[in-house]
């Protein structure tokens, strides 16, 4: 499976919008538009394989793809979700990206995007 850099940035979006401390967010529960519930797993999975989130697995009857409990988002988690947040920036990154190369790493699009943002942030300041 491919991981989908847009369910990436939805799947962060949604965790921090529905997030607490005093609640569970289960992988079952999640559904955002145009992504199918075994992508979101695979993307939380990968996601907590990069240090941007923190998951726990459980059991669930019925199920045949596994299900985590989503704990919380990372520090390295928040600083890339603060690098893509904005849909301008987030537009223009994956412009660049795809202009140059097939595909890339979250690694290089948070720097793509960090770069964007800075860039963005000195053209609007004047500096």
């Amino acid at each position: 499976m491919q991981l989908n850099h847009d369910c990436v940035r939805q799947l962060l979006l949604f965790i921090e919008e529905s997030g607490n401390y005093s609640k569970r967010l289960s992988t079952d529960s999640i559904v955002i538009d145009s992504f199918t519930p075994d992508e979101i797993v695979y993307t939380a999975e990968r996601l907590a394989e990069a240090d941007f989130i923190n998951i726990r697995q459980f059991k669930a009857m019925g199920q045949t793809r596994p299900c985590y409990f989503i704990e919380s988002i990372t520090y390295t988690g928040h600083e890339f979700l603060d690098n893509i947040r904005d849909d301008s920036v987030w537009t223009t990154t994956k412009s660049k990206l795809s202009s140059v190369v097939k595909s890339s790493s979250l690694t290089i699009m948070s720097s793509v995007a960090s770069q964007t943002l800075t860039a963005m942030l000195k053209n609007t300041l004047g500096i």
